[in-house]
């Protein structure tokens, strides 16, 4: 394995923390453009500094999470085509379709939740409800994605997935494809 291969691997293992430095990078920018106190040279040199930080690691963060492909090894491949395989990509498919749904579903539970809580919760304050249906709702979403994102290859018990938008058929740690059972038999 060459050295940017080696690099880009050992990156794509701290993918999260590139995403958490951007953002803690866009904190202290947006700190030390509104501090009053500052020079206005020392603003605009640090500006600029942590304006090149910020892109570099957010670019980097968004290019391993959507676009960086882990290659199996031959275990991993070979992992593919075991019962495990078939139970895990099932239920993977699963949670993530519920997690899709509960989207386009607000528009079904949230007036169905609102007038529930204008029902049961007193308030004199008219968004009172809407506002309570939306954090249950929110709630309700964030565990499902929570369940799909957080589910743990059946090979590596690593984390298989980043997100639910981007499901790609292969374990996001290790690699491991996904093979429809008509071909374990190859």
């Amino acid at each position: 394995m060459n050295q940017s291969k080696l690099l880009l691997h050992k990156l794509h293992q701290h993918r999260h923390k590139l995403g958490l430095l951007a953002f803690a990078v866009a904190l202290l920018s947006i700190a030390i453009q509104t501090y009053p106190g500052l020079p206005g040279t020392f603003r605009a040199v640090a500006s600029f500094i942590l304006s090149t930080a910020f892109f570099i690691s957010a670019g980097l963060s968004f290019y391993l999470t959507t676009f960086y492909k882990v290659t199996p090894d031959v275990v991993a491949q070979q992992a593919s085509n075991s019962e495990n395989s078939q139970s895990f990509w099932k239920e993977a498919r699963r949670r993530r379709r519920i997690a899709l749904w509960m989207a386009p579903s607000w528009l079904i539970a949230g007036p169905i939740l609102v007038w529930i809580y204008s029902n049961v919760v007193p308030s004199k304050d008219p968004m009172t409800p809407a506002i309570a249906a939306l954090v249950t709702y929110s709630v309700l979403w964030f565990w499902a994605a929570w369940r799909f994102t957080n589910m743990k290859c059946f090979h590596c018990n690593g984390r298989a997935f980043d997100n639910i938008l981007n499901f790609r058929n292969h374990c996001r740690s290790c690699g491991t494809p996904f093979k429809p059972p008509e071909d374990l038999s190859k």
